[in-house]
């Protein structure tokens, strides 16, 4: 099973308001929240991930048998002497 997934991120973002009881005190000329005054207008951050997934499985016993390999070790403990 495998997975893959690439992603970018891109964001508008701003410092702040420079002025935060512009934003507070109601004032009808900035009920548009475009027209507030921020620290750092126009920056944008890019973010790119990318992640992979693979899971393996291995049966290295495939062959054996539990029951084959107890009565092996049966035969072979019978013909050592004592």
């Amino acid at each position: 099973m495998a997975h893959y997934a690439n992603e970018e991120v891109n964001r508008q973002e701003n410092g702040g308001l420079l002025y935060p009881e512009q934003f507070g005190q109601g004032d009808d000329q900035f009920r548009n929240r475009a027209r507030l005054d921020v620290a750092l207008s126009g920056v944008n951050s890019e973010e790119n991930l990318k992640r992979y997934f693979l899971q393996h499985q291995y049966n290295f016993f495939a062959s054996f048998s539990l029951g084959r390999w107890l009565e092996n070790i049966a035969q072979t403990s019978s013909r050592i002497p004592e």
